[in-house]
């Protein structure tokens, strides 16, 4: 499958995103000669292949990186595991990317152009969730929204949108980031939970 998408899909440079011990494998040396052969630099991304989350922010930042320096970039989502596949297919949503499926022939999958996870988030919510600090109190956020105006208004909206929680914990309530919360943090540059 890869080497038939590297003859379907236009390319001046091959990014192999694989693991470690695939490195090592006779489809990895192949893949390796076919493409030195078609005359374009090969590269190889090492990701975890067993965590979706982390391999898909490794190639979120290398798609990035590669369109920040003004470089195309198409991902072919057929040559690997399910999980490198799904991982390469949310990132190539989540940053725009061309993507292929290659079957018996390339067919390029629809992209959302610059839709992130953020965008349905005010931009108080988004301030409120760059500043939130995992599991506050209730007073504490009830304390911080003297000085922050609409601060209570913004995190029940992320609560609504399901970046945050509350759980009872003795005579408190408290904040947490949920796992869509983590993500639509790092969206926003800073590392929350998974």
């Amino acid at each position: 499958m890869v080497i038939r998408a590297m003859r379907a899909i236009p390319h001046d440079r091959l990014v192999i995103i694989t693991s470690e011990e695939n490195t090592r494998s006779e489809d990895f040396a192949r893949i390796l000669e076919a493409g030195r052969m078609a005359g374009a630099p090969v590269e190889t991304l090492l990701v975890d292949k067993f965590d979706l989350m982390s391999a898909f922010q490794a190639m979120v930042e290398a798609f990035q990186r590669r369109r920040t320096a003004r470089e195309e970039v198409a991902v072919n989502i057929s040559g690997g595991t399910q999980l490198l596949s799904d991982a390469a297919l949310l990132a190539a949503f989540h940053t725009g990317v061309e993507c292929y499926h290659i079957a018996e022939s390339a067919r390029r999958l629809p992209v959302l152009r610059g839709v992130e996870i953020t965008d349905p988030l005010s931009k108080g919510q988004k301030d409120a969730l760059l500043a939130f600090e995992d599991g506050m109190s209730m007073q504490q956020a009830m304390a911080m929204s003297k000085v922050h105006q609409g601060l209570m208004e913004d995190l029940m909206g992320l609560r609504k949108a399901g970046a945050i929680e509350s759980r009872e914990e003795g005579d408190r309530v408290r904040l947490y980031l949920t796992r869509k919360g983590g993500r639509m943090l790092r969206s926003l540059g800073r590392r929350g939970q998974d």
